[in-house]
């Protein structure tokens, strides 16, 4: 199984957080997903950022073991499949920030 990177730079925890996202089954949602990410950045907001390079499931594997932790782990592993909400893309600049922080984007994700 490949997996894609998202991350999140807290300014508020002061921690950097790497969510690696399972590719198989999502490609269509992480599409989408790239597409908020990108929304994001254009009203100036640095705080997340999407990786679709796909990295190998022993590789995450690794770098979740070894993950250091603060607020919460540096480094994990969603599996499952990923549902943008229908009206994510009407969503205030405020609001769709809130939805991935602090690890929300683990919240978009189903087994």
């Amino acid at each position: 199984m490949e997996f894609v990177k998202f991350t999140e730079e807290n300014d508020w925890e002061g921690e950097t957080w790497r969510f690696y996202l399972q590719l198989e089954g999502n490609a269509e949602a992480l599409d989408e997903l790239a597409l908020l990410v990108e929304k994001m950045e254009t009203w100036g907001e640095e705080s997340y950022s999407l990786d679709l390079d796909p990295l190998e499931e022993e590789e995450v594997d690794i770098l979740v073991k070894h993950s250091d932790s603060g607020y919460m782990d540096y480094h994990q592993k969603i599996e499952g499949f990923l549902e943008i909400p229908d009206d994510a893309d009407e969503l205030s600049e405020d609001d769709l920030f809130s939805m991935f922080y602090k690890g929300g984007v683990r919240k978009l994700f189903e087994e």
